[in-house]
């Protein structure tokens, strides 16, 4: 019995860390495409000018 409750907090924080990680990657990504848009912007900015 103790084992099966070891594995499944086991899995549990496994789990955890997975959704975290991903959430994470997820932040960074559109963290990463922001600044890509904004300089995609200032250089059609001075494109204008």
């Amino acid at each position: 019995m103790a084992k099966v409750v070891v594995n499944q907090v086991a899995d549990n924080h496994y789990q955890l860390a997975l959704a975290r990680l991903g959430v994470v990657n997820r932040s960074l990504k559109v963290a990463i495409s922001r600044v890509k848009k904004r300089n995609r912007q200032a250089i059609r900015t001075h494109g204008r000018k």
